[in-house]
């Protein structure tokens, strides 16, 4: 018991976030919280990283914004043939 309390970062012995324990009882010793637990390291490196602008990045962009000026001209036009359909009935009973 002693030799596993003074060892207590040995891979098979921690417990990450979010883990089920299924069946059993055990003691644990928190050894670390926060940014300095393994999870924490890799959310403040990810913070700390920039986003970097690829030749990718930039193609979906340009697609991205062609497509949404396409859906803007076609909706734009559904919405005109609807206002006729419309007014043509009532145009008529007015008449």
């Amino acid at each position: 018991m002693i030799a596993l309390l003074c060892n207590p970062l040995r891979v098979d012995l921690v417990i990450l976030t979010g883990s089920i324990v299924v069946a059993g009882l055990a003691r644990v010793v928190v050894i670390g919280v926060g940014s300095n637990t393994a999870m924490g390291t890799i959310h403040d490196s990810m913070l700390r990283s920039k986003d970097e602008v690829t030749p990718l990045t930039n193609k979906l962009d340009e697609i991205g914004t062609f497509l949404s000026q396409i859906s803007s001209v076609a909706s734009r036009f559904k919405w005109r043939s609807r206002t006729e359909v419309v007014d043509w009935p009532t145009s008529m009973l007015c008449k």
